[in-house]
C-alpha cells in the first residue's frame, strides 16, 4: 500500500521539508526551455480560461510630405477557451520500503528529484506538440491534449 502525501509527512518528521528541498534543487538542474518558444501565462487556479484574439495593425505605409496618413484598423478575432489538463506521476514509498532501505534513504530523495525533472521535461515536450500537430485536427498530439486557436 502506497503512502499518500498526507500520511507521508506525518510518518517521519522532517521528511516533507527534505523532499521539498530536493524538488527545489531539481528546478535548478533542469530549466524548461519552452519559454524560448511559447509565451507562458499564469492564470491562477481556474479550471479554464478564455483568450480573445485580435489582428495587428499591419504594416506602415510610406507617405509623401503633405499627404494623408493611412488609417490602420485592428479587428477582434476568435475566442479560444483553454481547459487545463492534469498530468502527474508518483513514486511508491511504503513503510516497509523505508524500514528495508534506511541506509539508502538518499536514493529515495534522488527519485523525487528525478520526478521533478521529469515534470519540467514534460512541460517542454508538451509545448513542442504545438508544432508537431500544427496542421492536425485531433485533440491529442503524441498523447498531449491540445487546444487549437478559435476552438
Amino acid at each position: 500500500m502506497a503512502e499518500t502525501r498526507s500520511t507521508w509527512i506525518e510518518l517521519i518528521g522532517g521528511v516533507g521539508v527534505e523532499i521539498a528541498d530536493v524538488y527545489d534543487q531539481a528546478a535548478d538542474e533542469y530549466a524548461p526551455g519552452l519559454q524560448n518558444v511559447v509565451r507562458l501565462e499564469s492564470e491562477g487556479a481556474d479550471a479554464q480560461v478564455t483568450y480573445t484574439g485580435k489582428t495587428g495593425a499591419g504594416r506602415l505605409s510610406r507617405r509623401d510630405d503633405g499627404s494623408t496618413i493611412a488609417e490602420k484598423k485592428r479587428y477582434k478575432t476568435y475566442n479560444t477557451t483553454v481547459a487545463f489538463n492534469n498530468y502527474d506521476g508518483y513514486i511508491d514509498v511504503t513503510s516497509n520500503t523505508i524500514e528495508d532501505k534506511d541506509a539508502e534513504w538518499r536514493a529515495k530523495l534522488d527519485e523525487v528529484k528525478d520526478l521533478a525533472i521529469a515534470a519540467r521535461a514534460s512541460q517542454d515536450e508538451s509545448a513542442m506538440q504545438l508544432f508537431n500537430g500544427g496542421f492536425a485536427t485531433t485533440a491529442d498530439v503524441n498523447t498531449w491534449r491540445m487546444t487549437w486557436y478559435g476552438e
